[in-house]
């Protein structure tokens, strides 16, 4: 089924369909709407997901991934970030979780060999499996540690103004010039935080 029918419609329609309040409608930028209204189009964001983060940074909801934090690097330096949970990601936040990313983790391997040796029932075992991978995912929610992409945002005279969605791989350089060809005309102090001098 194609979603192409969301392509058409015009800001107001869909701050209202994806249930934007009017007090932060006017500080999402047009970049991050359309964003949001791609990801509907061809399935690839769960665009619900990305509202609630926002409706928490505005204090209207509670996180269930990490808390907001500036960018270090010079390149987004006086910008934040917001991370937002995808389906996508739940392999991402497994290998977190079990810190499989070390060589010296034994903590996956240990838990499916306890799993093989409690059964001789296969079905029994992978139900065991997955209810153990169910389980890391829910401890990380409750620590407020799920990891997914981020909502990049900057805070001017007191308020949030959400620019882009970005993911880790697309590189501070490249968001921070999607910022500034994209915001700029919107959100001029966006030029001011960003110090658009030379790196």
């Amino acid at each position: 089924m194609s979603n192409n029918w969301i392509l058409d419609l015009k800001k107001e329609k869909l701050f209202k369909l994806f249930m934007i309040r009017d007090e932060v409608s006017l500080r999402i930028s047009d970049l991050l709407l359309r964003q949001l209204q791609l990801g509907v189009s061809d399935d690839s964001l769960h665009v619900q997901m990305v509202i609630e983060e926002i409706n928490t940074l505005e204090g209207w909801g509670k996180t269930r991934t990490k808390s907001e934090e500036p960018f270090r690097g010079k390149h987004l330096k006086g910008l934040y970030k917001k991370h937002f949970f995808q389906t996508a990601l739940i392999a991402r936040n497994l290998q977190s979780e079990w810190k499989m990313q070390s060589k010296k983790s034994e903590k996956l391997r240990g838990m499916i060999q306890s799993i093989l040796k409690t059964s001789s029932d296969p079905l029994k075992k992978s139900q065991d499996i997955a209810s153990e991978f169910v389980k890391a995912l829910s401890v990380r929610e409750k620590r407020g540690d799920l990891d997914g992409e981020w909502i990049v945002f900057a805070k001017y005279e007191g308020l949030n103004y959400y620019l882009v969605l970005a993911h880790h791989k697309d590189g501070d350089e490249n968001i921070r010039e999607e910022i500034l060809n994209s915001c700029h005309q919107q959100f001029p102090f966006i030029k001011e935080i960003l110090r658009t001098e030379p790196l």
